[in-house]
Formats: C-alpha cells, sequence, structure tokens
C-alpha cells in the first residue's frame, strides 16, 4: 500500500507571512533571503514560490497586512472598541508599524502609494471615532491624538518587553485611552522648530557636509536605495573627495549612528544636570527627547529606521545604546511612578517614546506650529504625569 501524500497545511499562506513579517521587521529586508523565510516555516524555497513568485511579492502581502490590521482596527463602531481591537492586535503582531515605516520603502511606489492611502484612511476613521467621542475637539486635534493612539499600538515593535497577556493588552488599552483623552492646550506658539541635521558644521566641512546629505537621503528615501555617488552629487564633491573621507557607504552610516549618539547623550546630560527632584527630572528628559525628535527630523528617522543596516560590531553598539537610553527612561519613571513595577514601566515609556518620534515624521501632523508642546502634554499623559516648563 502507497504512502498517503503528505497535505500542505491550509494556513501555510499565512505561516510565511507570519514568518516573513518577524525577519522583515528585525534584520530588515534587504538581509532576509528567500532560504531564511522558508527555513523558518520548515518548507524547501520552491514550496514558498509557489505562494510567493518574488521576495518583493511576499513584502507587499506583509506590509499589505499590517495596514489592513490598522483598518480592521479603526473600522470599529466605536473608540472603545477600536482601542481594544488595537491593544489586542498590537499584543499579537508587535512589528506592524516598523514593516511600514521602514520596510515599506522596499516597495515600488504604486504599491506604497496604495498602502499609504489605506493608512491614511484608516486614521482618518479613527480621528472621526475621538471626533465623536469628544464633539468639543478640533478637527486637528483629533486627527494628532489618532496619530498618538496609533504610535502607542505600534510602540510594541520597538522593544521585547512584555507582560502576561491579559495585562499587556490592559496596558496598551490604559495608554491609548489616556492619549484620546488628554485636553490639549489651545495652539499658541511653541519652541517647535527644525534645525539642520547637523548645525553650522556643514557649512565649514567637506565631511560634514557629506554627513548631513547622508541623513537627509537616507531619511527621505532609505538607505539601501542611496548611493555614496547620490551623497557625494548633494554635497558638491564627488569620487576622491567622498572616499578619503568615508571608505564606504556603511562607514557613512556609521559616523551618523555615532552622531546621534553623541547628540542624544548631550541632550540628556543638558537635561539632568543639576536637577534632583525625580518629577523635573522627567518632566526635562521629555522634553529633551521630544526636542531632538522635531528639530532633528531627519537624523530621529535614520537613528530608528536604518541602523540595522550597519555591520555587524556597530549594530550591536547601537542597540546597546538604545537599550540604555530605554533603561534611564524605565529608571526614571519609576522615580516618580511609585505606583509602577518596571514590568509596566517598560510597557509605558516605549509608549510615549513612539509618540513623538512618529509625530515628528509624520506628515498630517509634523507641520504643526505647536507640535513639540502638544506632544508633551500626549506623551506627558501616558507616563502619567503633567509635565512642566
Amino acid at each position: 500500500m502507497r504512502p498517503s501524500p503528505r497535505r500542505r497545511p491550509a494556513d501555510r499562506r499565512q505561516q510565511i507571512v507570519a514568518a516573513a513579517s518577524t525577519l522583515f521587521a528585525t534584520r530588515g529586508f534587504a538581509q532576509v533571503a528567500i532560504a531564511d523565510i522558508a527555513s523558518d516555516v520548515a518548507i524547501a524555497p520552491s514550496a514558498l514560490y509557489r505562494h510567493f513568485p518574488t521576495k518583493q511579492a511576499l513584502l507587499r502581502e506583509v506590509v499589505g497586512q499590517a495596514i489592513a490590521g490598522v483598518g480592521t482596527v479603526t473600522a470599529a463602531p466605536d473608540l472603545d472598541t477600536a482601542i481594544s481591537r488595537g491593544a489586542h492586535g498590537a499584543a499579537t503582531a508587535r512589528y506592524a508599524a516598523v514593516l511600514w515605516q521602514r520596510e515599506a520603502r522596499n516597495l515600488g511606489a504604486a504599491d506604497r502609494a496604495l498602502l499609504r492611502a489605506d493608512l491614511l484612511g484608516a486614521t482618518a476613521d479613527l480621528a472621526t471615532l475621538v471626533s465623536t467621542t469628544r464633539p468639543a475637539i478640533a478637527h486637528d486635534d483629533a486627527t494628532l491624538l489618532a496619530w498618538a493612539t496609533l504610535a502607542v499600538f505600534g510602540s510594541t515593535g520597538m522593544h521585547r518587553a512584555s507582560l502576561p497577556r491579559n495585562d499587556f493588552v490592559a496596558q496598551l488599552e490604559s495608554s491609548a485611552h489616556l492619549v484620546c483623552g488628554v485636553e490639549l492646550a489651545p495652539t499658541a506658539s511653541s519652541r517647535t522648530t527644525v534645525a539642520p541635521p547637523l548645525a553650522d558644521a556643514a557649512l565649514h566641512s567637506t565631511r560634514e557636509a557629506l554627513l548631513a546629505q547622508a541623513i537627509r537621503l537616507f531619511s527621505a528615501h532609505g538607505y539601501a536605495a542611496v548611493s555614496t555617488k547620490d551623497i557625494g552629487a548633494a554635497a558638491g564633491t564627488s569620487g576622491p573627495n567622498i572616499y578619503k573621507h568615508f571608505p564606504s557607504k556603511a562607514d557613512i552610516l556609521g559616523a551618523i549612528a555615532i552622531r546621534a549618539g553623541e547628540a542624544r547623550r548631550r541632550g540628556v546630560v543638558e537635561a539632568l544636570g543639576g536637577v534632583d527632584d525625580p518629577a523635573a527630572r522627567l518632566t526635562r528628559l521629555l522634553h529633551a527627547h521630544i526636542a531632538f525628535a522635531v528639530e532633528q527630523r531627519d537624523l530621529m528617522s535614520v537613528l530608528t529606521g536604518e541602523l540595522h543596516q550597519l555591520p555587524e560590531p556597530q549594530r550591536r553598539a547601537a542597540r546597546q545604546g538604545q537599550r540604555d537610553y530605554l533603561k534611564l527612561w524605565v529608571a526614571t519613571l519609576l522615580d516618580v511612578r511609585t505606583d509602577l513595577d518596571a514590568a509596566h514601566a517598560r510597557i509605558i515609556a516605549p509608549a510615549a517614546l513612539a509618540v513623538a518620534d512618529d509625530a515628528s515624521r509624520t506628515g498630517q501632523v509634523a507641520a504643526r506650529p505647536d507640535l513639540a508642546d502638544r506632544l508633551a502634554e500626549i506623551s506627558g499623559a501616558v507616563l502619567g504625569i503633567t509635565p512642566r516648563d
């Protein structure tokens, strides 16, 4: 008697998508091969190609499902249901925001435009739910709160901290409700400005000009899509002048990572120097983070979206720097919020940071003249504090 042929699992396609989602988010699209994904699903690459003819087609499905998940959340009949759906989804599919913000740029322009339209439509739906719950709120403020709510859900891709599932979901729901309920002050003059990526130094040094243009181009197009020739042309130089300063494109990115880390550390030192009161320290740390996110938007974009492209030793160092920064936030938060334990603080702090990071790079809200002040109010609500100047 012949053995029965093995049947392909009914959910094989979704298994492939799930494996690809995790690998693309943790390693980056360019660093993942079809063989890696196939190995995770325990199939041969030829079997994967029966479902997706190219890695690009698989990426389109992965990012498309991430955006569709947002649409499912915001199609809810009311805000409470939307928040509940979003929290459950974020606790399950932790990398949805990373896939859109970082990996979607590897798609073709037409695919990106369609997915962006879907995301904007979903965000508008969520803003409508906020407005329905709070009829007196201005449309622009409802839109800002909608994006900030999505940032809370997307923050789960920034870290590996977790809680028992029900507690994890409950904490995300609580943070999202705080965002949607925050009372934003009327628009007024604000400290929001946009500084050049490397200040005036770029005017006096070829090296700094190259770094400044690389930051701008990597932020706009992604590291993989930009060549050293592109960077040199933008800086008004080429050939030997580039390689005299940076032997490779990876060296340029490494220098940017060092520069970003130095800028962030300088902001922390300036914010916390001579301040002993725990609440004041947390407030000043929050204002320093928001100032960096808003005033150095391109640099923040590279810092959060491109460091996985670094060679392994530098990548490890950059990740350690990010972990150390988050540890500082958690410790500072716990000094103020004695009602919290460390496990919950590790969820709350990234959510507050994600609100500022995402808003500073989101076209619909980034141009607000009062953005820094409004972000202080929203992130402060997530942290459970009222920021003071």
